[in-house]
C-alpha cells in the first residue's frame, strides 16, 4: 500500500471520528455504524484502480461506493472538513493540495486517453 494511501485512510479515519463524536456522542473513537462506513471505506480504496494515477475520490468519473454510502460520506465529509481544518491543519491541507493535482491530472490523464481512443 503507498504511502498516499495509508494518508487517505488516515484521513477517512480523522474525519469519521470527529463526525461520530459531535453527531453520534460516541465516547470511544468510532460507534459501530461509523466503524462499518470506516471499514467499507478503507476496502473500497485499496481496490481502487484509479489511485495510481493520484485522483482523490471526489474527481473520479468512477464511484465505486455504493449510492447510499457516497452521499453519506458527502455528508459526513462537509460536515467533519471545516472543522479538520482547526484539528488537522496539515492533513487539511495536504487534502486540498491533493485535491488540486487530482485535477490536473484527471486532465491530462482524459486528454491522453481521448488521443489514444
Amino acid at each position: 500500500m503507498s504511502i498516499s494511501m495509508n494518508t487517505d485512510i488516515k484521513t477517512i479515519y480523522l474525519i469519521l471520528t470527529i463526525f461520530c463524536k459531535d453527531k453520534h456522542n460516541s465516547k470511544r473513537k468510532l460507534c459501530g455504524s461509523c466503524l462499518s462506513l470506516y471499514q467499507y471505506s478503507k476496502n473500497r480504496m485499496k481496490k481502487c484502480k484509479f489511485k495510481i494515477h493520484g485522483f482523490v475520490c471526489s474527481e473520479c468519473e468512477v464511484h465505486c461506493f455504493e449510492k447510499e454510502k457516497r452521499v453519506l460520506t458527502k455528508e459526513i465529509m462537509r460536515y467533519s472538513y471545516s472543522k479538520m481544518i482547526f484539528k488537522h491543519p496539515f492533513i487539511s491541507i495536504r487534502y486540498l493540495i491533493n485535491k488540486l493535482k487530482s485535477k490536473i491530472i484527471k486532465k491530462n490523464y482524459l486528454a491522453k486517453n481521448k488521443k489514444t481512443s
